[in-house]
């Protein structure tokens, strides 16, 4: 009886998590109770798409699979977002999109995977700083369970990594970081911020 890596195990139970907490998050903004930014969740589509790659690529192994999985699905909220998300979008918002396509655009010029995967971090990056804008603005837009799993499910996927390198594992780290910091960000502006 073939017996199953636990790298691969973990990559598995990420994938699970992947999909029902994104799945949750999409049911959350059809009950109108979440609305997601627009301009973060496309960032995020973008940026995901070319992490799962990257991680392929790089020999990251299946983690690699979980991550365009996931991509698949902030990409349907995206699509979502532009019926149901947040309407407020401000002029720093645009700027900001802005700047991430031009960092897209000189990284898709780079011939150079490590640098690539910086700019693509920091593409995504800026996506987290929208929504974490939008956060401050109505901290009831997003859900804090989503935010939680997507932070386990980031440290899951950093764990079943089937090679550590930089370009495996520098996009994942920096997501396991902005997904602390939005949980944080998510808790205090909730309870704590009177």
């Amino acid at each position: 009886m073939p017996s199953i890596d636990i790298k691969e195990f973990i990559a598995l139970v990420a994938g699970f998590l992947i999909i029902v907490n994104h799945l949750n998050y999409i049911r959350t903004i059809l009950a109108h109770r979440t609305k997601p930014h627009f301009f973060s969740w496309l960032i995020w589509t973008i940026t995901q798409c070319t992490a799962a790659t990257a991680v392929i690529v790089g020999g990251g192994g299946i983690a690699g699979f979980a991550i365009f999985m996931a991509a698949t699905l902030v990409c349907s909220i995206a699509l979502l977002s532009l019926k149901y998300g947040t309407k407020n979008i401000r002029k720093r918002d645009g700027l900001m999109f802005i700047t991430a396509l031009i960092a897209i655009f000189v990284w898709w010029q780079l011939d150079h995977p490590f640098l690539a995967i910086i700019l693509i971090s920091i593409v995504d990056i800026i996506g987290y700083i929208l929504t974490l804008l939008k956060i401050n603005h109505d901290h009831h837009s997003e859900p804090l369970t989503y935010w939680s799993f997507d932070l386990l499910t980031y440290v899951l996927l950093v764990t079943a990594l089937a090679e550590y390198n930089f370009l495996t594992s520098a996009y994942l780290i920096a997501m396991c970081v902005m997904s602390v910091v939005t949980v944080g960000f998510l808790t205090y502006r909730r309870f704590l911020h009177f």
